[in-house]
């Protein structure tokens, strides 16, 4: 069977419909290939990569700005039919475009270009509608990512994630295009002393659409940090090396100085309690998905991100600057009870290096 692929950029509010669903047009093609689509919108995927500890301001773009992963949703029956959408926001970037991709057989093709030409003739800004064998299969293969993307000078790492029957499916030996695909089973996050035990992986969780509900005014920003760039653990905490394993490298912190890991060599995330210096394996890979089905994890919120501890200590000491954190005084290390009246507001750098010296 012959298989054609097509490609094209759009703003992705040009992807958007009614109450917050895909457009018309996006949900006419996955019927016509028998795609089943995500839980989130495009759009609401899209907004979930904002960063609001970077923005300067509501609606800032820094806060999106070389981030973005790439989606592939898999046919229910075909694994060489799939739609995919590639996220990454440039430092030029504008309009917040995304480019589409669309690989199905021939026998769909006329639906298909009609479908995407609407999309087209109906965005306020766009590319090329490409059309044949463009390598997109080859592109999204598994095995080339993590990629490096220069971003205006910087470079950024991109993933890919793979979808098929509204399921997340990524992992080594995912593939687009070329064959059976196998998946990677679900992991479990486990944590029993930090109260998260055999905390099931969940799908299309939106963190800012979730902590609206339950953390009030403060939003996502006050939920947790990630950084612009990674930074090396040696570096940032040389005296956590020995309990962080292969994860060498710092993507972020919860408000309470817990620290997001990252393997370099794997791409795989991974959380440092810091307070029992436990590290918890997430068995995820991609920004996105760890941000979705981790961070944005109801229970990983209530015993990790602690949004109504986060609310009080804000209130008694202010919320904290970048770079600072709030940590008991003493720690239970050194003989503190550990109780949220003992908390402080204090550098996180600082907070680490007194964790550090209790590594044995």
């Amino acid at each position: 069977m012959n298989y054609v692929e097509f490609r094209l950029t759009v703003p992705i509010f040009d992807l958007g419909g009614e109450n917050s669903k895909d457009c018309a047009e996006i949900c006419a093609i996955c019927e016509e290939l028998g795609v089943t689509r995500l839980e989130q919108s495009l759009d609401e995927q899209y907004h979930s990569i904002y960063d609001y500890a970077c923005a300067r301001y509501p609606g800032d773009p820094s806060g999106r700005i070389g981030r973005g992963d790439i989606r592939v949703v898999l046919a229910d029956l075909d694994d060489q039919t799939f739609l995919s959408v590639d996220m990454f926001a440039e430092a030029t970037d504008q309009m917040n475009t995304v480019e589409l991709g669309v690989r199905c057989a021939e026998s769909h093709v006329a639906r298909v270009s009609t479908l995407l030409g609407a999309i087209r003739n109906e965005a306020e800004v766009c590319s090329a509608l490409l059309q044949g064998n463009l390598g997109l299969a080859e592109k999204l293969q598994p095995g080339n990512f993590p990629r490096q993307v220069n971003n205006n000078g910087n470079i950024a790492l991109q993933h890919v994630t793979i979808y098929r029957g509204g399921v997340r499916h990524s992992g080594k030996g995912d593939s687009c295009g070329k064959g059976t695909v196998d998946f990677r089973s679900n992991k479990l996050l486990q944590n029993d002393r930090a109260g998260i035990a055999a905390l099931p992986v969940l799908k299309s969780l939106s963190p800012a659409r979730h902590l609206s509900k339950t953390f009030g005014s403060f939003g996502a920003q006050a939920m947790y940090v990630f950084f612009p760039e990674p930074e090396s653990l040696a570096s940032f905490a040389p005296l956590l090396l020995p309990v962080a394993r292969n994860f060498n490298a710092v993507v972020g912190n919860s408000l309470f100085g817990d620290l997001f890991l990252r393997d370099s060599g794997t791409g795989e995330y991974a959380i440092l309690i810091v307070s029992t210096l436990e590290l918890v394996d997430t068995g995820e890979i991609d920004e996105a998905g760890f941000r979705e089905q981790i961070l944005g994890n109801p229970e990983v919120v209530r015993t990790l991100l602690r949004p109504n501890d986060v609310a009080e200590l804000a209130q008694r000491l202010g919320a904290p600057d970048r770079g600072a954190v709030f940590y008991p005084v003493p720690i239970p290390a050194l003989g503190g009870p550990g109780e949220i009246a003992t908390f402080q507001k204090g550098g996180l750098r600082e907070y680490l290096g007194v964790i550090g010296q209790t590594v044995r």
